[in-house]
């Protein structure tokens, strides 16, 4: 809520950007036809005029429908409390499994969300505060978040004519969350949550996971992603489960030939009749 009045209260340094940012184009394309110059001047203030009505409607909807947002993020924060707490009754090993994905990925979580923050804060990027939060949060959608928050300040870096030079702080800040991206997502996270064996999973199978879940269940369906194809992995443990549909699933969850052998895991003993010989 502040902070879309903050971008409210400036927003004609957005706007002065926005302008700059036309005039420079211009100035790259100095040698088309005068015709097309003036098409293009006319999109890029209409474009400009739309996103200004866009954003006064979008804040006008916030400020009235703001005790229903509140009420609903309460609702989560208590409900998501009561589950950590006070969970379900399930299998020990389930609910061991599920407590440390939360915190393993809270942690990697928190850990992305407050380097992105000060590398924008570093970068003079306004709203920085705003973009740790929101990276954090999105950082809980297994692979897709983290790239969908490192676009949301791209317009805010670029647009903002008090940086003098926009592109190259924009080059910046998207090398250097990739960069923290690839640091917490591939090296911390990984290392965190593996070190549960049951939580180890090929990145192909978490993006296959968090789409079909995300399609089924939403936002909660993409967080609950991993540990829903965890527990999927606890079932091939069974005794009840054969080896010869157990160790190809493994293989192809964890993309390792060897997940059976890490698991320790053996082949189960053939079950023949006694009354047939068994052939040789």
């Amino acid at each position: 809520m502040e902070s879309a009045r903050h971008m409210q209260d400036h927003w004609d340094v957005y706007q002065k950007g926005a302008d700059q940012l036309t005039r420079d184009l211009f100035s790259l394309f100095s040698k088309v036809p005068e015709s097309f110059k003036k098409q293009y001047q006319e999109v890029s203030a209409d474009t400009v005029k739309s996103a200004q009505d866009l954003f006064y409607s979008l804040l006008g909807n916030i400020v009235n429908n703001v005790s229903s947002l509140i009420l609903g993020v309460l609702l989560t924060m208590l409900y998501t409390l009561f589950w950590l707490c006070s969970p379900v009754p399930m299998d020990s090993s389930v609910d061991v499994m599920f407590r440390k994905y939360i915190m393993f990925k809270t942690l990697a979580c928190f850990g992305y969300g407050i380097s992105a923050g000060l590398l924008l804060y570093f970068l003079s990027v306004d709203l920085a505060s705003v973009f740790a939060l929101t990276t954090f949060a999105l950082n809980f959608v297994p692979e897709v978040g983290p790239f969908i928050a490192m676009v949301l300040p791209c317009p805010v870096i670029i647009l903002d004519s008090r940086i003098e030079r926009p592109m190259l702080v924009l080059f910046v800040a998207i090398i250097g969350q990739l960069a923290l991206k690839f640091a917490f997502s591939n090296i911390i996270e990984v290392k965190l949550i593996e070190s549960d064996k049951k939580l180890r999973m090929h990145p192909v199978m978490i993006l296959l996971s968090v789409g079909v879940f995300g399609y089924l269940w939403g936002p909660t369906g993409m967080l609950l992603s991993v540990p829903l194809m965890a527990l999927m992995k606890i079932a091939l443990f069974s005794e009840l489960v054969p080896s010869s549909y157990r160790d190809p699933i493994l293989v192809i969850l964890e993309g390792d030939r060897n997940a059976p052998r890490k698991h320790g895991l053996k082949a189960l003993p053939r079950i023949t009749d006694a009354r047939w010989p068994e052939r040789v």
